[in-house]
This record gives structure tokens, sequence and C-alpha cells, in this order.
């Protein structure tokens, strides 16, 4: 059995099923230990009954104690069936029965059997002596859910149990939710609301209920000042937006149910929407635990400090929580608890975002260098509504990614003489004399000084090096939107000769079209939408061919295309970023006559377009480069050159190493 676990293993199984019913000879303590000792990976143990298809044809309750017992030494995942069915007795010796074991492990065996839907369970009329179910953080041996064990311990004293022992302190923040309000329990309510109250009993140190039943729980003296618990009374709301609730009127009726502190949280479905959230932070009267989840309401977690939020709320690896942030990922990546009102907020305006490497550059950086300010990821739908609504000084700069490079400059009150004649920014800065919004790019000098190290075979970050190893060279552009236009000025100021493609990596639907020329009639009187795409590509290539004096050719040669000895090949289209990973775009022989090639795209580091110039025998530059030297200057424009290149490039080298660590 071990052998077949190590094969798995090393054929990259994540995970093995052990089959107890199929063990000769089955030593349950002995078998068990033996295999839970030595296991190379987690185990499921399945101990199969022949009434559920298995080959067990024994005693059940004899069953029953081996699965309990797998729990008790450590097995990682126990299967049980849905239901035991018929009537279920676990007898014992002092009832005269047979079963003389630990009576904690009797009790929830019979209260598995109840969950897992036995028709009917025997118990004893009398547990009697003293009760107790001790968990492993007050020293005793009970390591599972916690629920479970205050239900055993309330059902010993519906029993008849003489004394029962509980715990001072359940400690921590109990909550208990049901199935109504977004959770998983779907049991009696009356039990629910007991189990809370008894952890209030207990001296749990903030005990959640649901508005719904807070009302009712004040009216009925319930939720009495009996211990040092703090009531925290919440609510989910199905919009931040919805016309049919006020925030700030339900934010209010929650307060009067006398509750210690209050939690909201909405779903949005624009970032904009969320600022409702921080309006409510900032104005609500007793302590708030106000957010919303998804990518979009990312920022109202991670940003909740800075608004007078109480909590934020984060889940840890083993046990993920869809919607929250990772625990580590808000200490390490984003430094929450060093967030105050003053905390200046940078982030990345983009859409997709959630490839963005940004928060685990920035921040370090900024804690390192003492500068009071967090960069956060920001999916932005829709860019006027954006720069309208956050228009704060909070909001002190941004990142701008894909797709909004060129169109972001449309709403910067000032533009940088470089990024102008690009016509792209990649960086905004709120100016603080008097909140101007003044843009820059970065990317153009990045992204020519990593091509340029690359051939020189060192990084010198493209200083004291005349003239450039590109003067001269066929430069070839796949990508005319705002990554490339900073590569095709950045090879035109280095003297190269620069071809450009533009290329369709997905704009595929009519309404894309409408979008960008706004009348449908032409599309469909005049010319095909695949035409109509195809010229929209090649003028845009065509005028960034013009403007730096070099040419543009159609999109259907690049599939044939084949350049000279010696040429470097650039890509600046999403191709080979999710969820166009498996795509490169050129036709893999066109990479034989490349010296270098050049990747945009930083996650994945090395993309299949990389792999392939690789093994071509090309040098090839992954885009992390770009992204780490555009970074550093980014950095300096956002604390106003409180960074250096050594500090930013140390912390260059801490994100290299995550990212080769996590695989991207």
């Amino acid at each position: 059995m071990l052998h077949g676990m190590y094969q798995a293993k090393a054929q990259g199984a994540d995970l093995v099923e052990v089959r107890l019913d199929c063990i000769r000879n089955f030593r349950p303590r002995g078998d068990l230990q033996i295999l839970l000792k030595n296991k190379p990976l987690p185990v499921i143990i399945v101990y199969r009954p022949k009434w559920e298809g298995g080959q067990y044809d024994g005693d059940e309750q004899m069953r029953l104690e081996a699965l309990l017992l797998a729990q008790d030494l450590g097995a990682d995942y126990i299967e049980f069936e849905l239901k035991v069915g018929g009537y279920t007795f676990f007898r014992p010796k002092w009832e005269g029965g047979q079963y003389d074991g630990d009576e904690q492990m009797r009790l929830e065996a019979l209260l598995l059997a109840q969950d897992l839907g036995a028709d009917y369970i025997e118990f004893e009329l009398k547990v009697g002596g003293y009760t107790f179910f001790r968990p492993k953080w007050e020293g005793g041996q009970y390591d599972g859910d916690e629920q479970m064990r205050l239900e055993a311990l309330l059902l010993a004293q519906d029993l008849g149990a003489d004394y029962i022992e509980f715990e001072l302190k359940v400690g921590g923040y109990t909550f208990f939710r049901p199935k109504w309000e977004g959770g998983q329990y779907d049991g009696d309510e009356q039990m629910r609301l007991e189990a809370l109250l008894l952890a209030q009993d207990l001296g749990a140190d903030y005990i959640e209920f649901e508005l719904k039943v807070a009302s009712d729980l004040t009216k009925e003296h319930k939720l009495k000042r009996r211990s040092r618990s703090k009531i925290i009374v919440s609510c989910y709301v199905d919009s931040v937006s919805s016309p049919k609730v006020d925030l700030s009127h339900l934010v209010a009726h929650m307060q009067s149910t006398g509750a210690d502190m209050i939690k909201l949280v909405a779903n949005a479905t624009n970032i904009t929407e969320i600022t409702r959230i921080f309006h409510l932070l900032s104005h609500c009267q007793v302590p708030l635990i106000a957010y919303s989840n998804g990518e979009r309401g990312l920022i109202s977690q991670l940003l909740g400090p800075k608004f007078g939020g109480f909590l934020v709320y984060g889940s840890i690896e083993d046990n993920l929580v869809p919607g929250l942030p990772i625990l580590d990922s808000l200490r390490k990546a984003y430094n929450v608890e060093c967030i105050d009102a003053d905390t200046k907020v940078f982030g990345l305006i983009s859409k997709p975002v959630s490839h963005s490497k940004g928060p685990i550059l920035h921040n370090p950086t900024f804690k390192h260098v003492g500068y009071n300010g967090i960069y956060v990821p920001m999916l932005v739908d829709d860019l006027k509504e954006f720069f309208c609504v956050y228009s704060s000084p909070d909001f002190a700069g941004f990142s701008v990614g894909i797709p909004y490079k060129e169109a972001a400059i449309e709403f910067c009150d000032e533009v940088h003489p470089l990024a102008q004649s690009i016509g792209a920014v990649n960086t905004i800065i709120r100016r603080p004399s008097d909140g101007k919004l003044v843009g820059y790019n970065t990317d153009c000098e990045a992204s020519i000084t990593a091509i340029e190290d690359a051939l020189k075979g060192g990084c010198n970050n493209g200083d004291a090096f005349l003239p450039s190893p590109l003067t001269g060279i066929l430069f070839v552009l796949v990508g005319a939107g705002g990554a490339g236009r900073a590569l095709a000025f950045g090879a035109k100021s280095r003297g190269a000769r620069v071809v450009i493609f533009d290329i369709d990596f997905g704009m595929d639907t009519r309404s894309s079209i409408e979008n960008e020329i706004g009348i449908l009639s032409y599309i469909l009187t005049f010319k095909s939408y695949y035409d109509i795409r195809l010229k929209l590509l090649h003028d845009r290539a065509k005028s960034l061919a013009d403007a730096v004096s070099g040419q543009a050719r159609p999109y259907e040669d690049l599939v044939n295309f084949r350049p000279e000895k010696g040429t470097i090949l650039a890509n600046a289209t999403p191709l080979g970023m999710h969820p166009n990973m498996d795509r490169i775009p050129v036709a893999e022989a066109t990479l034989c006559d490349c010296k270098l090639v050049f990747d945009a795209v930083y996650t994945p580091r090395k993309t299949t377009l990389l792999k392939a110039a690789e093994a071509a025998g090309a040098i090839i530059v992954s885009g992390v480069e770009m992204f780490l030297r555009q970074a550093i200057d980014q950095f300096n424009l956002f604390t106003g050159n409180k960074g250096t290149f050594i500090i930013l490039t140390s912390i260059s080298e801490y994100i290299s190493g995550m990212v080769e660590r996590l695989g991207l």
C-alpha cells in the first residue's frame, strides 16, 4: 500500500484514497498507524460497506470505530456514507453493551450517525456523572469542529448528565451563519441561536448575529450584557447600488439593535460603487465592518482601515473563503496593519487586473523607505466614471495597464512630453499642490534598456553605451497599443528600423467595432466585420509607423513573415497572458532568424513565445524585466524620489524570487 502511495506521488498525485475494505486481514490500529505515520501524501480514508458497493461485510459499529480511529490518528480526509440508515445504537458496557472505549468518541459516533441520516438513534436515558469534552486548545484530545463539540455537550445536558464542563473561554470571533444569510448551516434555528448565546456565556470575544434575528433577540432581552462579549449585528446586501436598499438607513437600523459594532457586506458590480462603503465607514457612529467581495470589491477590504473600518477579513491558505483575500497577503503584500487615515492610495487601473505583481513590489518598497502609502489593484470598467468618482487627494496616483494606456491621456490635465509623443501613459500622479492629474510614460525606457542590456550581456540600465546595440537593427513589433507605442518610440530613439504589425487578439464581436467607430450602419452596409477590424488595426499600425519613421505591414503578412537575420522581435499584445497563454503572435519558423525576442507579458514569466524563441536559439527577455524597470521610475514619481535604484533592485530580486516560487 505504501509503495503504491509513493508511486502516485511520483506521478503527480495531490492525495491518495486508501480503501480499508480492500486490505486483507485489516488490523485497524496497527495498519492505520503504519499508513498514517509513513504516508507521503494527504490521504482519504475509505471503509466502504457492501450495502454501499464496497467489500466490508462485518460489524457496522466496528467499521465506524475504525473510521473514528483514523480520524484520531490524524487522517487528512475520512469518507462517511451519506446515509447510515436503520436503527443505530452504540451501547456501552455500563449499559449492558460491549463497547468499553472512550465515551466522547462514542457520543461523537452517534451524533455523526444523526448527521448522516440514521432513521433511529438510541441514546441512554442518562449519560450520568460528570461530562466533559475537552478541546486541544484547552489541553484535551478533541481537535474537530467546535460547533459539533458544543452540540454534543448540549445533548449531554438534555440527556440528564449530572455535571457538564464548559471551558471558561471559547475565544475569538464566533459566528454560526445560516444558509439564508449565505452560510452553510441548514439545521434547527433555535439550536443555532442557543449555540451562539452559549458562546456568549462562555466568554467569546465577539459574537455575530444576523440583523434578521438580532431585533427579536433584543426584544426578548436575550442580548443583555451577561458577559464581556461584544455583539456584532450583520447584514448581507445583494448590491451596493440597489434602489431597494438605502445603506445609511440600514446602518441606522442595525445600530438601533444596541449592537457593540455592526457589519455590512454588499456585492459591487463596479469599482465606483465602493466609495459608498468608504462613506459609511467614515461617518458611522459605532464601530463598523463594511466591505464588498470579489475583484471589484477588493479595495473595500484593503482600504477599510484608512476610512475607519473596525476589522479586515482574511482567509487562511488552508481554509480559503471565496471573495476574501489571504491573510498572509494582507499582512505581507499590503501591510494592512500600517494603514491609517493619512495613508496615500496608489493603484493599478486595468482590466484584467488579477495578473498584476505591482502590490508585492510597491508595498514592501513603501515600507522599506518609510513612506505611508499602499498600492492596490483596481478593476476598472468605465475609465471616465472612475476618474470622476475617485477624485479625492487620498488617491494620489495610478499605474495604467491594459487596455487603458492610450485612453487615459484624455483624463490627464497635463502630459509629460515623452508620453505625449508616444500617445500613451502608464503612470498618473495627482499633483499635491493643485490636485491636477499629470501623465507619464515609464514603459519606453524600461523596455528598451531591458533589451539593450540583454544584447550587451549585462545590466547597465542602458547607460553609457554608445552607440546603442539597436542602431541599424531591424526591430519587428507586434502590437500598436499603449505598450507597443512605448517600444516603437524607444526603438526609434536608438536608431533601429521599425516594422509594425497590429494583431487581433480577441476583439471578435460586432459591438467591439461599434464602440471603436460608432457607426453600425457602415459595418452592415459597406464592409464585413472582419475587413473593418483589419483596417482599424492596420490604420493604427500605420499611424504609429509614420510617427517613428517606420513601416506598417498588413496583419495577414505576419503568418508568413520571414525577417532578416539578427532581427529583434517584440510582442506588445496580451497574447501569452491568460486566457490566451498557449498562443504566440508569429509562426515558430519566424523565430529562427531572430537574435532576441522580447515579450511584454510578465505573467507567466516565461511565456509560450519565449519558450519557443529559446528553443530556436534566440536571446529572450521577459516582461518581468520591463515591469521591474518601469516600476523603479514609477515608484520615484509616486513618492517624490524617495526610492533609489539600489533599494528597488534589491526589492526586484525579492519579487523575481516570488514569481519563480509561485511558478508564474
